[in-house]
């Protein structure tokens, strides 16, 4: 099947990533494509794709530069972009996307075959907006690595092909999922779409802002979460001191209310003092709410640790079956056990 050899093609060439690109202190603030999706009402919102070539179709675009091509979608009203990186069957490259960021201010999303969290942090370093994730490659550990793109400032747009898939979707914190018509054993597009998907995704419509454009919420959402968590641990609920919660509203929070749960979730672990104070929160917050900026380092780290923390949570703290489910040697189980314990 060609999208096993994609994969393995993918892996191999993963093998070669010993640098990551640095996260560029220039690089343009996240835009999301969730709500420039929303916010085109009165016609249809099309996502243009920037690639060189398909394993259906061959070679496409010969020669045109892919600021050239990203210019023309969206002078033609494109409220976002997909820019294609799988070099090897694709022709694309992290080159192509670096340049189109440049060349556009609509969101991007990095269009790949995302098999290791390291993919997520490099597709935040290059200044991609959203990732597409793949439900069929990534099979068990999809809610994972939605939970880890948001967490680095990235949406996710899980990708389905059939009704298992679409529901293991659904049951993540993804806002945006798309249907793929295309044959995964021969990568060709019948120009059909699955409409009995389709059905099940558009029951009722109705826009959800997101938390940035509701910040009055964030405050009872917090102390909901606090008491909540105290609840579940038989400690007394903290509280957020009023400077604290000036810091939490000042933020965007890119992973939404999941985000906030996340870090009311840390505040309840970390904090030993009843009233949190801004001094506690910050070390807790990603850097941007802190007014810096992360390095690569700090943001694999900062994606590792979570994914670790879930990955433990699913196993009732279990830590030699988690270390076991997600496949990392006892030595690294050690030193992350560690790691967790030291934070």
């Amino acid at each position: 099947m060609i999208l096993d050899d994609i994969v393995r093609a993918t892996r191999e060439r993963l093998e070669s990533l010993d640098t990551l690109p640095e996260i560029d202190p220039g690089a343009p603030p996240h835009r999301s494509l969730e709500a420039a999706i929303r916010a085109c009402r009165e016609r249809r919102a099309i996502i243009a794709e920037v690639k060189y070539a398909s394993p259906s179709r061959g070679r496409i675009h010969d020669g045109c530069a892919p600021e050239t091509i990203a210019r023309e979608f969206a002078a033609a009203g494109a409220v976002g972009l997909s820019v294609l990186t799988e070099p090897a069957y694709f022709f694309g490259s992290i080159e192509n996307l670096v340049r189109v960021r440049r060349a556009v201010t609509v969101p991007i999303l990095r269009k790949d075959f995302i098999v290791d969290e390291r993919q997520l942090a490099e597709t935040r370093a290059l200044g991609a907006d959203a990732v597409l994730l793949i439900a069929r490659v990534l099979g068990d550990r999809l809610p994972a690595f939605v939970d880890g793109a948001y967490a680095l400032g990235l949406e996710a747009l899980v990708e389905v092909h059939d009704r298992s898939e679409m529901e293991r979707a659904l049951a993540t914190d993804a806002r945006l999922i798309g249907i793929n018509n295309r044959d995964l054993e021969t990568m060709a597009a019948d120009g059909s779409l699955r409409q009995d998907l389709l059905y099940r995704l558009n029951v009722v419509t109705f826009h959800l802002p997101p938390l940035r454009e509701r910040t009055q919420d964030i405050p009872l959402l917090a102390d909901h979460f606090l008491a909540r968590f105290a609840g579940e641990t038989g400690s007394v609920p903290k509280r957020l001191e009023r400077d604290s919660l000036k810091l939490l509203c000042a933020y965007s929070f890119p992973g939404n209310i999941r985000e906030l749960k996340n870090l009311m979730e840390r505040v309840n672990i970390y904090c030993e003092r009843s009233v949190v104070t801004v001094a506690d929160l910050k070390p807790l917050l990603p850097a941007a709410a802190r007014g810096g900026r992360r390095s690569l380092k700090e943001a694999m780290a900062e994606f590792e640790r979570e994914y670790l923390e879930a990955a433990i949570a699913r196993h009732g703290c279990n830590m030699t079956e988690a270390a076991r489910q997600i496949g990392i040697e006892r030595s690294l189980q050690n030193k992350n056990q560690r790691s967790l314990e030291d934070g």
